[in-house]
């Protein structure tokens, strides 16, 4: 497995596995009984499975639109209220259309409109 996460974790480490693609995906620790589900599953594509419900899970949606909300600086001391307020489907709308980065910031430089109005108007 490739990706940021330690080797005990690709080299095997369910229990690790399942504790960071919640944290990493969704900001949350998973429940007690999504964990014992999860150790208990014995087929091999489990952590497949894993990550496909967390990415279907409401919170991905709205976990990443906070993060691309605070990388852009969409808030009141950088664009005012009004301004900050035009912003939320901006955010939300790449995670859940699982949009790639690249195409999000194409969007984002070439929006058209006021921010203030009606919020940046995407054409893709």
């Amino acid at each position: 497995m490739e990706g940021p996460w330690p080797d005990a974790v690709a080299a095997g480490a369910d229990d690790e596995f399942f504790r960071r693609i919640h944290l990493d995906g969704i900001g949350t620790l998973p429940t007690p009984a999504e964990i014992k589900a999860f150790l208990s599953d014995k087929t091999p594509d489990k952590r497949a499975k894993a990550i496909d419900r967390v990415l279907a899970r409401p919170e991905f949606v709205d976990f990443w639109a906070l993060k691309w909300g605070d990388l852009l600086r969409i808030n009141r001391d950088s664009m005012n209220e009004r301004g900050m307020w035009s912003f939320p489907q901006l955010g939300a709308r790449p995670a859940s259309r699982q949009q790639a980065a690249d195409e999000m910031v194409r969007d984002i430089v070439t929006a058209e409109g006021s921010t203030y109005t009606e919020g940046p108007r995407i054409s893709s």
